[in-house]
């Protein structure tokens, strides 16, 4: 549910295709800061492309983004984790995007896991052990022709992430069989406390092969 995640596959030779490319065409930043308690923040921003958003609703067909974007969604979202707060929301019209944007707090690891994936497929936090890691999952099989026609949708749209640890960061790129990886998509920057990755969107919707990102401090 969480920024991090929410690039969709996508097949190409199923009948909802564009529906699920047009809810992947989506630019997302968020900002996490982790204390030593293991309370914290984060900020969420959600870039949405209003012509697409106007598409899905169509013939009564509610446009439904794969994240949380209005304030009650938020609200319903965090509703169920104890140690969990909606701290500010907003959203505005930028040229032909929407974006959304909220900041929430936590009180506890638990309580920013239940947020960021219950299932810990995706996310995981080690609080005790000093570490975090982070998941992006490949695409199915996707034909050449419908790949570049996506890609072109997707131009401009990024994904960006920063994480802020109580120590000094450190990280490795894993692949599925628990390898280290020197070549990934996008650029990841370690200063001090703090990591930053960027990544073009379609980059992460095509990625070819599972990756993860273990930020440890």
């Amino acid at each position: 549910m969480f920024g991090v995640f929410c690039f969709r596959k996508l097949n190409a030779i199923s009948s909802i295709f564009v529906l699920q490319l047009f809810i992947s065409c989506m630019g997302a930043a968020s900002q996490l800061t982790l204390a030593n308690d293991g309370s914290g923040s984060i900020m969420l921003e959600y870039r949405i492309s209003a012509e697409l958003e106007s598409f899905g609703r169509l013939d009564g067909n509610q446009y439904q983004p794969p994240v949380p974007a209005s304030r009650n969604d938020f609200e319903r979202s965090i509703a169920r984790i104890m140690g969990m707060d909606l701290v500010s929301y907003a959203s505005r019209q930028d040229g032909n995007d929407i974006v959304y944007r909220a900041e929430l707090a936590f009180s506890s690891p638990e309580a920013l896991s239940a947020f960021f994936d219950s299932s810990g497929r995706q996310f995981r936090i080690d609080f005790p052990g000093r570490k975090l890691i982070i998941s992006f999952t490949e695409a199915e099989t996707i034909d050449t022709a419908f790949k570049e026609f996506a890609g072109g949708i997707l131009q401009g749209y990024e994904f960006s992430v920063s994480f802020t640890v109580p120590g000094t960061a450190r990280t490795e790129w894993i692949d599925r069989d628990g390898g280290i990886v020197s070549r990934f998509p996008g650029v990841c920057l370690v200063s001090g406390a703090t990591v930053q990755y960027t990544v073009p969107m379609a980059d992460l919707v095509f990625l070819e092969s599972p990756l993860f990102l273990e930020i440890s401090w």
